[in-house]
């Protein structure tokens, strides 16, 4: 199953990748390509109160045998973009397309490299417009500590011109426990992680820019269960609104229902897997 990850990107502009990697990717994407499908997943909204019901994307998915998802190809039918996607054998995403299918100007491709021990080591996003390619870098700089555990990853810029920078600090079991994101020193967002017997419960990240806080419950099996939404108002933090998840015996996502304040349903979201 693969999980809802909370994960700030930091965007930093570089050149080019290491064309070994980029050859390992291209193998492991022809590998999957000679796979077939698994499933589709229908994503259906019903809004209240009549309960009308729209097909809101189709999706289809190949996995390994583990189980795991390596390829979806992915259709929003509401606006008509399509995403397609790679992941490793652990559920690492290295590869994405989304294009639009109509006229809207949208077409940009992300991949992650990795080094020898197969670690990322920097990943690219590539935004095409107007028959021009605008490359955007990430470089990945890992630390340990003395019992060869990690202890922090910091992504960045190399260039002078725009400063982001991405960073998170791990436990001991080499789990996060505070992601942070800066742009031009400015402290964008910072969420913390919350552990019980190494069991992944509770994340809470601070926008600092729109004032607004997300608070997300985990389930044993490390997937969210809740999200909860709030704003900064003058008498302190105000609810704003609340997203509850639901899944199946075999943990995968078949329902998303969000509420308001008050905690009236303002959308149902329901996945059909067949």
């Amino acid at each position: 199953m693969k999980k809802l990850i909370i994960t700030p990107l930091a965007i930093v502009f570089g050149l080019g990748c290491n064309p070994d990697t980029a050859v390992v990717n291209t193998q492991l994407m022809a590998d999957i390509d000679r796979m077939t499908f698994n499933d589709t997943i229908w994503e259906i909204e019903v809004t209240p109160p009549e309960n009308h019901r729209d097909t809101i994307s189709v999706e289809k998915i190949k996995k390994n045998s583990e189980g795991n998802i390596v390829y979806s190809e992915k259709l929003n039918v509401v606006d008509s973009i399509q995403y397609i996607s790679y992941y490793r054998d652990d559920g690492e995403l290295f590869y994405r397309h989304i294009q639009a299918l109509n006229t809207l100007p949208i077409n940009s491709t992300y991949e992650a490299f990795t080094d020898e021990k197969g670690k990322i080591s920097h990943s690219t996003l590539t935004s095409r417009e107007d028959g021009e390619d605008m490359v955007i870098r990430m470089d990945y700089q890992y630390q340990y500590g003395d019992n060869g555990k990690l202890e922090s990853l910091t992504i960045k810029t190399s260039a002078d011109t725009i400063k982001a920078r991405y960073t998170t600090s791990y436990n001991e079991q080499e789990k996060p426990v505070v992601e942070a994101q800066l742009f031009n020193n400015d402290t964008i967002s910072k969420t913390t992680y919350t552990y019980a017997d190494s069991t992944w419960v509770k994340a809470v990240t601070l926008r600092f820019k729109t004032k607004s806080r997300v608070v997300w419950s985990y389930n044993a099996q490390g997937d969210v269960e809740k999200s909860e939404e709030y704003i900064q108002g003058s008498d302190g933090w105000e609810k704003t609104g609340e997203q509850q998840f639901f899944y199946d015996e075999e943990q995968n996502l078949i329902k998303t229902v969000e509420t308001d304040a008050q905690g009236n349903t303002t959308r149902t979201t329901i996945r059909v897997i067949g």
